[in-house]
C-alpha cells in the first residue's frame, strides 16, 4: 500500500531542497562491480555472471558482458526501503526505471555528458554538485558504449533515488568508452598483482578490481 506519509516528506523537504532538472533521459552516472543480491543479474545463474565476466577481463575480449544496472526505486528525497518487491498495486507508484526487473536483458546506448567541477557523492538529500562552479565538458564528454541492463539499484542514496535515469555502469565499461569511433582514453583498468594478472575480490567470483581515475560521475543520457 502506497504510504501517504512519502508524498507528505517530499513536500516538506522540497521546501529546502529541489531535486535537479534533468534534460530528457538524462541521470547521473556511477560505477559498479559486485552484482547486487538477491535480485541482481536478471535471474542469470552466478556461474554464468561469472564466467562471461572473467572471460571479458582475462581473455581482452571486445563485449561480452558490457552492463549497467538501473534504479528500483524513483522516490526523490526518500531513502527508506518504501515497498516490498516485486512491487504491486498502489506500490508501483514507487517503480523505478528497472521496471520490476521487466527492462532485464534490454540494450541501450549510453552518452557521457558533462562532470562537476566540484562535489557529486550522491549523499542523501544533496544536491549532485557542489561546491564547484557547475558543469563542464571533458574529453570524455559523448562518449559511448552499447550495453545490456543486468543489475539493479536500490541503494538508499541521491544518485538510486533522485535521478529518475541514473546509470550505474559496471566499472570495465569505463575502459571501452568510443567517441567518433575512437577508442578513448581508459578511465579504469583492471589492478594487476605482483606476476601481472589482475587481482579478484576473493568475496565476489566475477569482479576484478579496477583502478578508476578522472571518473567524477557525469551526466549520462
Amino acid at each position: 500500500m502506497t504510504d501517504t506519509r512519502w508524498l507528505l516528506r517530499v513536500l516538506c523537504l522540497s521546501m529546502a531542497l529541489s531535486v535537479p532538472v534533468m534534460a530528457a533521459n538524462e541521470g547521473m552516472a556511477t560505477h559498479f562491480l559486485g552484482i547486487g543480491y538477491p535480485y541482481g543479474a536478471c535471474g542469470v545463474p552466478d556461474e554464468v555472471a561469472a564466467n562471461e565476466a572473467a572471460l571479458d577481463t582475462l581473455t581482452g575480449q571486445g563485449n561480452p558482458v558490457d552492463y549497467v544496472a538501473l534504479n528500483v526505486f524513483h522516490t526523490p528525497l526518500v531513502y527508506t526501503m518504501v515497498a516490498a518487491r516485486p512491487m504491486k498495486g498502489a506500490d508501483t507508484a514507487y517503480l523505478g526505471t528497472y521496471d520490476n526487473g521487466r527492462n532485464c536483458g534490454r540494450w541501450l546506448k549510453l552518452t557521457l555528458g558533462d562532470t562537476c567541477d566540484g562535489t557529486n557523492d550522491g549523499a542523501a538529500g544533496k544536491d549532485f554538485c557542489r561546491g564547484g562552479t557547475g558543469w563542464y565538458p571533458n574529453a570524455h564528454t559523448g562518449g559511448t558504449i552499447h550495453a545490456i541492463v543486468f543489475d539493479q539499484c536500490t541503494d538508499g542514496n541521491a544518485w538510486c533515488r533522485d535521478s529518475r535515469y541514473h546509470l550505474d555502469l559496471h566499472t570495465s565499461i569505463l575502459g571501452r568508452l568510443r567517441k567518433n569511433g575512437q577508442l578513448l582514453p581508459p578511465l579504469a583498468v583492471p589492478a594487476l598483482d605482483g606476476s601481472g594478472k589482475p587481482i579478484v575480490d576473493p568475496n565476489n567470483p566475477w569482479a576484478i578490481d579496477y583502478r578508476v581515475t578522472g571518473f567524477n560521475n557525469p551526466k549520462v543520457s
